[in-house]
C-alpha cells in the first residue's frame, strides 16, 4: 500500500494531529473503495469489451459529454451552476447517442482507450503538445479503423484500457512498485484479455454457421422427402402424362 500511503500523506500534509488521523482513517477507506471499483470496472472491459459494448459506449459518452460540456461552460464565461447543467445536458446526450448507434460509441471508445493508453505509457505531459498530438493521432487511427473492422478494433482497444486499468489497481492494492512487475501484470491482463476476447467471437461466429449450416440441411432434407413422396405416388409420372 505504498502508494496509497504516499497519497493520503500528501492529501493530509499540513493538518493537526487528530484531524489527521481521522481524515486518513476515512480518506484511506474511500481510496481504496475506489481502487477497488475502478478495478473490477476495469477487469470487465478488459474480458467483455466487446460483448457490453453498449454499456461502455454510455458510460464513455457520459464522461465525454460531461468533461467537454463542463469545459465548454466554462470557456464561454457561464457560473459553476450552468457550466453543470449544461456538463450534465451534454453527458445525457452523448450518453444516449452511445447507447443506440452502436458505431458512434464504439468511436469514441476506441479513440479514448488507445489515447489514454498511449498517454500513460510516455507518461505524457499536458505541457508537451508534440507528444499530445501523437496519442491523439494513435487514438484517432484505432477509432476511424473501427468504423471499417468495428470488432477486431474494440477487442483490442478495450483489452489495452481494460487491461491497464486493472493492472493499475492490483499494483495500488499490493503496494508494488517494481517497474518490471509492473510491466508484466499489464501484458498479462491485456494479452488474457484479448484472448479471451476473440476466442468468444470465434465461438460465436462458429454457433451462428452451425445453425445456418443446420438450416440449410433441414431445407434439403425436406426438398428431399418431398421429392421422395412425389415419386411414392407417382405424381411425376401424372404430370409427365398430362403434358
Amino acid at each position: 500500500m505504498e502508494i496509497m500511503d504516499i497519497l493520503i500523506k500528501y492529501l493530509t500534509e499540513g493538518m493537526d494531529g487528530p484531524t489527521a488521523v481521522f481524515i486518513t482513517g476515512n480518506l484511506a477507506a474511500v481510496i481504496r473503495g475506489a481502487v477497488i471499483a475502478s478495478a473490477v470496472l476495469s477487469f470487465l472491459m478488459c474480458l467483455f469489451g466487446l460483448k457490453l459494448i453498449r454499456v461502455w459506449n454510455v458510460l464513455y459518452g457520459l464522461l465525454l459529454g460531461g468533461t467537454a460540456g463542463g469545459i465548454a461552460g466554462r470557456l464561454l464565461g457561464q457560473d459553476i451552476k450552468i457550466a453543470l447543467i449544461i456538463a450534465g445536458v451534454c453527458a445525457l446526450l452523448l450518453g444516449i447517442l452511445g447507447g443506440i448507434f452502436k458505431k458512434f460509441g464504439a468511436f469514441w471508445v476506441c479513440f479514448l482507450s488507445i489515447f489514454t493508453v498511449a498517454a500513460g505509457v510516455i507518461n505524457l505531459n499536458p505541457q508537451d503538445w508534440i507528444w499530445l498530438a501523437v496519442c491523439g493521432v494513435l487514438g484517432l487511427l484505432a477509432a476511424v479503423a473501427a468504423m471499417i473492422w468495428l470488432e477486431p478494433l474494440v477487442i483490442i482497444s478495450t483489452a489495452f484500457i481494460g487491461g491497464f486499468g486493472a493492472g493499475n489497481g492490483v499494483i495500488l492494492l499490493l503496494g508494488l512498485n517494481n517497474l518490471y512487475v509492473s510491466w508484466a501484470i499489464y501484458a498479462v491482463l491485456v494479452i488474457a484479455g484479448m484472448a479471451l476476447q476473440f476466442m468468444m467471437k470465434s465461438r460465436e461466429i462458429g454457433r451462428k454457421q452451425a445453425a445456418y449450416s443446420s438450416e440449410v440441411k433441414g431445407e434439403i432434407s425436406m426438398e428431399a422427402e418431398i421429392e421422395q413422396a412425389r415419386t411414392l405416388f407417382g405424381l411425376d409420372d401424372d404430370e409427365e402424362e398430362e403434358e
